[in-house]
């Protein structure tokens, strides 16, 4: 089974742990044994005195760093064994107070206002990094747990202290002040706990959206802009299979066979990906997705995956657009020695079945049916007509005003491989500029495209697909 995002987070995080374990504990092994020989051998020759606890206590955590170097070295503080190895440097502080107990007259309470009092918190900080709310919860608990253990071990003695302002007596041997420490001890490691928690979910979430976005890229291709990639992902739209009406764009460069033979194969690619790019801007900009290439024709769909609020029209506009902007890109190709492209857009709005199609190992997000077919055969017949455009009577109804005028009944036409004549409209000469602009209320003036629209056509058109 594949891994996810998240698992392989995971697996790199155990890599970095243990990476960063093996370098930490290496330092603190050495620092560690080298105090603890060094203040060894000043007790032992006599300049110092009464540091032989601590010089113990440097060793023993030495020893223990060092065999923590060892585990990270082979990658083995993962899982279970994190837990074991941070609730041994919990314990580190509490190392001490133990040596103390067997070893001091006054046990535990020797070092009970020193400084291994505030490793605690030190350590309860470093569970943070290992972004495992369990474990920083569990080290809180444990800490506060050993630091009023050790308290109670000790109090006797504390209670022995002689102090002139009883304030600080208090401080010093009062049951309640040293609970409300180790209950800090506990909250600490609780919100330790929900900053690794929330920080998980955060990561979580954004690679669960970049592997939605890899798996975008994988079904719709390249082709698919980042503001349609981000609201699919928003609205969780398009990943099921699903029987939608919605608008089929076909466009396909005429006699591209012929402009190939003059070229070089070089140049007839760099030519199409530059008409590819054009054509793609122009039909994201109308909220159209591309479904895929084929050889040098593009199919589109408008109210697939992102919704349109009259997708014949936008539709319709994507198609003037597109002419427009193969004039412009025809007049580059002019001035560089390069063959014009003339092409033939063919639109058409109909019921098919949209999702994710394909085998294990390779599959894209499309949509299939008799609209598809349609469309592509309305396409065909855009150079017999003489037409830049050409769409269906179910497209032609949902038009605002200002688009049906541009329009010419062309009557019903035989398209190949369908018995019955199909309504079809064409537009021969582009306008100016596009009448209705993107975002401009005038677009939904038109019939919505609905089953409604269809219910003619379909009485008309029911041939079998084809496939």
């Amino acid at each position: 089974m594949k891994e996810n995002a998240l698992q392989r987070f995971g697996k790199l995080l155990d890599a970095v742990i243990n990476q960063n374990l093996e370098k930490g504990s290496r330092i603190a092994a050495t620092f560690g044994l080298l105090s603890a020989t060094v203040i060894f051998t000043l007790d032992h020759l006599g300049i110092t005195r009464d540091f032989l606890i601590p010089g113990l206590w440097a060793f023993l955590c030495g020893v223990f760093c060092l065999i923590v170097y060892g585990l990270a070295r082979n990658g083995r503080v993962k899982g279970r064994m994190r837990l074991l190895v941070f609730l041994g440097f919990i314990s580190a502080p509490t190392l001490i107070y133990v040596i103390a107990f067997f070893m001091l007259p006054a046990g535990t309470a020797t070092y009970m206002t020193g400084p291994p009092s505030y490793l605690y918190f030190f350590m309860i900080i470093l569970t943070g990094l290992l972004f495992d709310p369990v474990i920083s919860v569990v080290a809180g608990i444990v800490a506060g747990l050993e630091y009023f253990t050790v308290f109670l071990l000790g109090h006797q003695f504390l209670l022995l202290v002689q102090c002139p302002d009883p304030l600080m007596y208090q401080d010093l041997t009062s049951v309640p002040i040293y609970a409300f420490k180790a209950l800090l001890m506990a909250f600490s490691g609780l919100l330790m706990g929900v900053l690794s928690r929330s920080t998980i979910q955060l990561i979580s979430q954004i690679l669960a959206e970049e592997h939605e976005k890899e798996n975008l890229d994988r079904l719709f291709g390249q082709f698919v802009s980042t503001e349609v990639k981000n609201r699919i992902i928003a609205e969780k739209r398009g990943v099921v299979g699903e029987k939608r009406e919605l608008v089929v764009l076909f466009s396909d460069i005429r006699s591209y066979s012929t402009i190939s033979e003059k070229n070089t194969p070089e140049k007839m690619v760099q030519q199409l990906n530059r008409y590819f790019d054009r054509m793609i801007e122009v039909i994201n900009r109308e909220n159209g997705v591309i479904d895929k290439f084929i050889g040098d024709a593009i199919m589109a769909t408008f109210d697939g995956v992102v919704p349109v609020e009259n997708p014949c029209a936008a539709a319709v506009k994507a198609a003037i657009s597109m002419q427009h902007e193969l004039i412009r890109l025809n007049t580059d190709y002019e001035n560089e020695g390069l063959s014009p492209f003339k092409t033939g857009i063919g639109i058409h709005f109909g019921e098919v079945i949209m999702g994710t199609i394909g085998c294990e190992h390779r599959k894209e997000f499309t949509v299939i049916g008799d609209t598809v077919n349609i469309a592509s055969r309305i396409e065909s017949t855009t150079k017999e007509h003489q037409c830049y455009i050409m769409f269906s009577d179910a497209v032609f109804r949902a038009l605002p005003a200002d688009l049906q005028a541009l329009a010419t009944p062309i009557g019903d036409i035989a398209l190949k491989g369908k018995e019955i004549k199909v309504a079809l409209y064409g537009i021969r000469t582009l306008p100016q500029t596009i009448l209705t602009q993107p975002g401009d209320s005038t677009v939904a003036q038109g019939a919505p495209c609905q089953t409604g629209n269809l219910a003619s056509f379909r009485n008309k058109s029911n041939g079998k697909s084809e496939t």
